[in-house]
């Protein structure tokens, strides 16, 4: 049940952008929705993906895959994320990596401002930290430091209520707890 609703959360957390509308305003809002649909041309999905695959030999046998998937959509007022991770590899046949990670989140520009807001989710599943679950849930502000065609900096906060739910059995089986984000983008 708990990893329904944090599911369930996830969706509408991440990529819902609430359009409200009264009967009087009905008109309006499809005229904006209409002028959003063409303007779809100009902020199409960057999407980008990879597979890896990697076997090396010799005093061990280490062998492993790794996928990534990426989509990124910015329109003049929005940033939509979503990234997806895949970690899988074995030593001398033993597993010793067996990762995924999701992570959805949009980000809401303020006008020509260098700051912004943003709100997401991001869930893992980790064999090896013994995490059945963690989903962290976050909203916070940021803002771009440096914004160049070649670079771009920025700098982040955000509190994040987190659900852990561990396989092992010395912890509680599940358990909230509160982060707080601060971070440092460059690229």
């Amino acid at each position: 049940m708990k990893r329904l609703l944090c599911i369930l959360s996830v969706l509408l957390l991440a990529f819902t952008t609430p359009v409200f509308a009264e009967e009087e305003n009905l008109e309006a809002t499809v005229d904006v929705l209409a002028e959003e649909a063409g303007d779809a041309e100009k902020t199409e999905w960057d999407l980008e993906a990879s597979l890896g695959a990697f076997y090396t030999s010799g005093n061990s046998d280490t062998a492993g895959i790794n996928f990534l998937f990426a989509a990124q959509r910015e329109t003049e007022d929005t940033i939509a994320t979503a990234i997806a991770t895949y970690l899988y590899s074995e030593d001398d046949g033993t597993r010793s990596a067996n990762e995924a990670i999701l992570m959805l989140r949009h980000d809401w520009k303020f006008g020509d401002d260098d700051w912004y807001a943003y709100t997401g989710v991001t869930l893992e599943r980790d064999e090896f930290e013994n995490l059945d679950l963690r989903a962290q849930f976050y909203a916070g502000v940021g803002t771009w430091l440096e914004k160049t065609e070649t670079r771009t900096i920025k700098v982040e906060t955000a509190p994040a209520p987190t659900y852990i739910d561990y396989w092992y059995w010395n912890r509680p089986e599940d358990e909230w707890v509160l982060e707080w984000l601060f971070s440092l983008w460059s690229d």
